[in-house]
């Protein structure tokens, strides 16, 4: 009789373990809230994957006979779950949050059910975790150091450093751009798509432009049926949806070094808060090709 009330008892606590680890999984999931930048964002991603890792470990310890693909069975629903609720607060459900979901679970089953030595499967996984988590932010982290060391410059075409702080909604590619015959760098070539508002995209751009004066774009309009094309430089504030500040300007084809004041796009006391710099155009040009050889603060 005692045995089985420590059964139960055992039970009990298992299942109490079990839940709060639910709860708490749910609580991070919903409420908890990152910093709104990128790497909050991939960070907020990431984290996606210890905590089902501990699901996954949470699920054995607290029914001992399932086997790994109940485990992963089990993790596959409380993510559907997870995702689910998102539907009920102001974030939207994703299929690739999923996919982090089933690798923290699987990072689980590689230390459960493993055919090693545990310590060394425990070991294995721990390193594999961490790794594994920390790949996306880390990345985030090595585009922000290229961003700092690159500005007041924004475009350095082809680099893949910048590449999570740079994207066009437009087909893209890198060309050579050579500087009146003399020196030869690469550049970034947009054919513009059918959007409403095809443009290029620098996200988290350094906020700081109290020591600069102008924007400098310099771009190469290629032809077409249509000779000129209008362009439009535009800035968003952190925390503000959409632009504020804009300017535009008609471009025959050819060469052309684009100044604007920065002035012209900021308010004089939100300089500090600069988050994107988007250079678009509209639907009516879609097909025609910009090259992008610098874009820069002077």
């Amino acid at each position: 009789m005692k045995l089985r009330r420590d059964h139960i008892g055992r039970s009990w606590l298992r299942l109490v373990v079990l839940g709060g680890v639910f709860i708490g999984l749910l609580v991070g999931h919903q409420f908890i809230a990152l910093p709104g930048n990128l790497f909050g964002r991939m960070l907020q991603n990431a984290l996606h994957i210890p905590a089902f890792t501990t699901l996954g470990f949470a699920l054995a310890w607290c029914f001992p006979a399932w086997k790994a693909t109940r485990i992963l069975a089990t993790c596959l629903v409380a993510g559907v779950m997870f995702e689910g609720i998102q539907y009920l607060g102001d974030r939207d459900a994703s299929i690739f949050d999923l996919g982090l979901d089933l690798i923290g679970a699987s990072i689980a089953v590689f230390a459960l059910f493993g055919p090693w030595q545990q310590r060394n499967a425990v070991a294995s996984s721990i390193v594999l975790l961490l790794m594994v988590t920390f790949l996306m932010p880390g990345r985030v982290l090595l585009a922000y150091w290229h961003r700092d060391s690159l500005f007041p410059g924004f475009l350095d075409a082809g680099n893949w450093l910048q590449a999570p702080l740079v994207w066009s909604n437009s087909p893209s590619s890198v060309v050579a751009w050579d500087d009146a015959g003399q020196t030869s760098r690469q550049a970034l070539r947009v054919c513009w798509s059918n959007d409403r508002y095809p443009g290029v995209h620098f996200d988290e751009v350094v906020s700081d432009w109290n020591d600069y004066e102008t924007l400098v774009i310099e771009l190469d309009i290629e032809p077409d049926v249509d000779n000129s094309l209008d362009l439009t430089v535009a800035v968003g504030y952190c925390g503000i949806p959409g632009t504020s500040g804009f300017t535009t300007r008609s471009f025959p084809p050819g060469r052309h070094r684009w100044t604007v004041p920065v002035i012209e796009l900021l308010n004089a006391d939100s300089r500090e808060s600069i988050s994107h710099l988007i250079v678009h155009t509209s639907r009516r040009y879609a097909g025609r090709c910009v090259v992008f050889a610098e874009v820069r603060l002077e």
